[in-house]
Order: C-alpha cells, then sequence, then structure tokens
C-alpha cells in the first residue's frame, strides 16, 4: 500500500489511526504457505508508537498469531527506523514460538533483520539487506543472509524484489 496512507486507513474495519500519532493496524488474513498446503489464518496487530520523525528513532511492535495445517505461530517484532533524508536505515528484533503439531513440540525461533534503502525516486529505492533465521537451542546455526533490494511503486501499488546470497555456507 502506500506509505502515506499506513496507520490511517480502516483494515478489515478496523479503525487504525488515532489521530494522536499512535496508530494500529488490524490484518485478518488467510494464506497458503507453499504448494499443496492447506489454508492457515492469521491475525496481525501492528502499533506505531508516534508519527515518524517525532522520536530519534521511529519505534513499532508487530504482534501475529498464525494457525496452518501442521503449526500455530506466535511472532513478535519489535520494528526500528530511522530516515536521513532519502535514505532509511531499518532493524527488526524479531522473535517466533511454533508448536509443531505432527511432532508436538515447540520450536523457538531467532529472525533479526537490518536495511538500508536510498530514494532514486518516489518511484524507485534501492538498498540492501541483511537478515537471519535460527533456532535459539541451535545459535551455531543461525543462517545468514545478505543482498540487494529494489522497491517499484506507483500509486497505490508496489513491487519489492531481493536476491540475496547465504553466508553461512561461504
Amino acid at each position: 500500500g502506500r506509505r502515506e496512507d499506513w496507520g490511517r486507513r480502516e483494515v478489515w474495519g478496523q479503525p487504525s489511526g488515532t489521530g494522536r500519532g499512535v496508530s494500529v493496524r488490524r490484518v485478518w488474513d488467510t494464506n497458503i504457505r507453499y504448494p499443496g498446503q492447506h489454508f492457515g489464518a492469521s491475525y496481525i496487530e501492528h502499533l506505531r508508537f508516534a508519527e515518524a520523525g517525532a522520536w530519534p528513532v521511529d519505534v513499532a511492535v508487530y504482534l501475529e498469531i498464525a494457525e496452518f495445517y501442521d503449526e500455530l505461530e506466535f511472532e513478535q517484532k519489535i520494528l526500528l527506523s530511522r530516515r536521513f533524508g532519502r535514505a532509511v536505515v531499518v532493524a527488526n528484533l524479531w522473535v517466533e514460538q511454533e508448536y509443531v503439531i505432527p511432532d508436538q513440540e515447540w520450536e523457538f525461533l531467532l529472525n533479526p533483520t537490518a536495511g538500508v534503502s536510498y530514494e532514486l525516486t518516489p518511484a524507485i529505492s534501492v538498498g540492501g539487506e541483511y537478515w537471519a533465521r535460527g533456532e535459539f537451542k541451535e545459535l551455531e546455526d543461525l543462517h545468514h543472509y545478505l543482498g540487494p533490494t529494489l522497491l517499484l511503486q506507483k500509486g497505490e501499488y508496489w513491487l519489492s524484489l531481493a536476491a540475496y546470497a547465504r553466508l553461512d555456507g561461504l
């Protein structure tokens, strides 16, 4: 969606902006994770604490509860960002708890991310991203990825592309 609309429109009938710099985005979603799998459902709360630029670092939280045919998932993120003119620096402190139904066991995952982008024009941004994924109990096996990004946007439509190299295999 459009950057300027985030936190100001209604999502599934739920008002998402308070007009005081705090905004909440509520989303009910259904999705298929992989071809051939059954549908799942997720509920997302996205809370931004102040208008962009009001604090030295913009802060938001993201909470998601999801149910898929083979797992229950609880996801939490602290979203941090800072704009410097046409450049944006972001970091997401992201953890997940997944209950794998067939195995009847919990997995505790760590997914930190960081990135920087530069707005060439209002319609085109380029950048780079780092992200990792792994289980807390096996942090030495954390997988690391790095790569370039491209964002194309026109009005309310956008397309985001990225290519990643897996760093821990090099």
